[in-house]
């Protein structure tokens, strides 16, 4: 006997709720009604393959259940922000982070030991030639007077000729007074004239010769931190000739030309509808 056929508008009639268990993504909640009904229209003049409104109400919901990441993916697409006419967007965020710590360390002490000879010597003449040239002059004039204080006392003795023993016979005293009062006034003038000539002709050459014989050893700790952030942005685009803006239109051109709503349709009829018109 055979099974009678029924299309999905006279099942939809029979039942309505057929659809209730239709997984839709969550962007096409509020399009429910409208792809039912495009549905509908979409398989209008076919035959549904199963003509039990029980049974394909259960076998809608896991043909949306395993169609639905196809449709979320695909209607993102359509939801993109871009310029149609470039072929190049870069966005590039980059963070880089530096931290740690440095040490060096080297034991010992710092000492220097050993000798360091240094000998200079100094070779050639120096011959210096010192001349005065010029006249000195020099004038002395003194001027003032003198006093003088004399005293002056004589005594004469005589003797008689039968006696040894002398006798006053005269005394003379003279007294004279001088007074020396010096006055005496110099005024001394001297004029150089005189030049001074140093004429220096050297002729040496100095020779230093140094022999080092150090030996060090150091004790050093060196202890830092070191943190360094350095971040970048930057945002590229534009078309980098690839592609000619032309091919670019036409590609759009054909982005929007996809419905999801209609390509649920064409599932829905691929998947369950008899393709025989």
């Amino acid at each position: 006997m055979a099974t009678p056929l029924l299309d999905i508008i006279g099942l939809y009639e029979w039942d309505n709720s057929i659809f209730d268990l239709m997984v839709l993504p969550e962007s096409l909640e509020d399009d429910r009604e409208t792809i039912i009904q495009n549905i509908l229209y979409e398989c209008r003049e076919l035959e549904i393959s199963i003509p039990s409104p029980t049974a394909i109400k259960q076998l809608i919901k896991i043909w949306s259940k395993k169609r639905l990441y196809y449709w979320e993916e695909l209607y993102k697409t359509t939801q993109y922000e871009y310029n149609p006419i470039d072929n190049y967007d870069r966005h590039e965020e980059i963070t880089d982070t530096l931290a740690g710590n440095t040490s060096n360390h080297e034991t010992g002490q710092y000492t220097r030991t050993g000798t360091e000879t240094s000998v200079s010597t100094h070779e050639g003449t120096e011959v210096t030639t010192l001349k005065h040239e010029g006249s000195d002059e020099r004038t002395i004039t003194r001027s003032g007077y003198d006093t003088t204080n004399v005293s002056h006392e004589e005594e004469n003795k005589v003797a008689a000729y039968n006696d040894s023993n002398y006798q006053n016979s005269e005394k003379k005293i003279t007294s004279d007074s001088t007074t020396y009062s010096p006055q005496n006034s110099e005024s001394n003038i001297y004029e150089p004239n005189l030049t001074d000539k140093n004429t220096r002709t050297p002729d040496l050459e100095d020779t230093t010769i140094v022999t080092p014989n150090i030996t060090e050893s150091p004790d050093i700790t060196n202890v830092g931190t070191s943190n360094s952030v350095n971040s970048h942005v930057a945002h590229i685009w534009g078309n980098i000739g690839v592609t000619t803006a032309m091919k670019m239109i036409e590609e759009q051109r054909n982005i929007i030309n996809i419905s999801i709503i209609e390509l649920i349709g064409k599932d829905f009829k691929n998947e369950f509808c008899i393709l025989i018109y």
